[in-house]
């Protein structure tokens, strides 16, 4: 006699078949720059991708549970101390859907954004920024409860060398002062970001002060210091990221991947403390090894990060990693 746990294994690995069938069918999805596109039309288009992933993923997505209205003294462990990692959370978390979500529109923003020519300057010149150049601002636009403080707006300056590539570096502008590389006779004025940024004193508002932190800075990447990371907080997430780094790696390189894909989880959770908030997810990026971390965030700005306890794994080697 099949016992119920047996029968929800077999369903559970005949549902695992079908997600592999479903990848290899699927068309590739890119892990590296393309031609411009409307913003809400790929916030949109990514909508429709994790709705679709979440519904083959939702009996796969490894997750911890966390009452997201408990307050926790800080220092105690706050979240599943890993005993019941293969426990399904089902329906899945909804907060946990939520910020994934919020990593996805995010990355949407500037994905498929080329580096302009203006800005890969060096012998001849400064890099120069023209008017029609990515907004950073239009990360408060997914990131609704952060906000830069009055008089203030965010900026970047830009690194360029032709033997290492190019970055951006956000800065907090003053808004009466021209944007940042416009006008090199008239420089903008500008400071840290970490003092004049504001975030709701929630869950979701400390949430987004990590996931801005993580990802505020990966548009324009050229190069050695490309690196798209994000966080992962659902199974759908770590199953698009998967697939859109196996789209992308040089052959040689898809046999190394494939041990330290199958082998990082999601046990993410996200618990409100009296005086910070703790983040159990994994990071990952295309040109870096994946791995997992936990960290606290304190509730006042600047919003201090530390280590947080109970750490899920750590960081590992990466012996796939390509150079672009």
């Amino acid at each position: 006699m099949i016992s119920r746990n047996g029968t929800r294994q077999a369903i559970r690995s005949i549902g695992g078949l079908w997600l592999v069938v479903w990848l290899v069918l699927a068309g590739p999805v890119g892990c590296t720059s393309g031609d411009d596109g409307e913003k809400e039309d790929q916030v949109g288009q990514n909508r429709a991708e994790d709705a679709d992933l979440a519904a083959g993923l939702e009996e796969t997505d490894r997750t911890g549970q966390a009452d997201q209205n408990d307050l926790v003294p800080t220092g105690e462990s706050d979240v599943n101390d890993g005993a019941d990692v293969l426990e399904l959370t089902d329906p899945p978390d909804p907060f946990l859907e939520q910020a994934q979500q919020w990593v996805d529109d995010c990355r949407a923003l500037y994905k498929d954004l080329e580096v302009p020519d203006s800005l890969m300057q060096e012998m001849n010149g400064l890099p120069t920024k023209t008017a029609d150049a990515f907004d950073p601002n239009l990360f408060f636009s997914v990131l609704d409860r952060l906000q830069m403080e009055e008089g203030w707006v965010l900026d970047y300056t830009y690194f360029y060398a032709w033997d290492v590539g190019g970055e951006p570096t956000l800065v907090a502008r003053d808004a009466s002062s021209p944007l940042c590389l416009s006008d090199p006779e008239n420089p903008c004025v500008f400071e840290a970001v970490e003092p004049h940024l504001f975030a709701e004193p929630t869950k979701e508002g400390l949430t987004q002060v990590l996931i801005f932190r993580t990802m505020g800075n990966q548009f324009y990447q050229h190069w050695h210091p490309h690196t798209d990371f994000r966080l992962v907080f659902t199974g759908a997430g770590l199953e698009r990221w998967k697939k859109e780094t196996r789209d992308g790696l040089f052959p040689e390189a898809t046999e190394d991947f494939e041990p330290q894909a199958a082998s990082l989880q999601v046990n993410a959770a996200v618990v409100l403390n009296t005086d910070s908030l703790h983040v159990k997810a994994a990071r990952v990026g295309c040109n870096s090894a994946p791995g997992s971390l936990s960290v606290l965030i304190s509730s006042e700005p600047p919003y201090e990060f530390s280590a947080g306890p109970d750490p899920s794994g750590e960081m590992c080697e990466c012996t796939w990693c390509v150079t672009y």
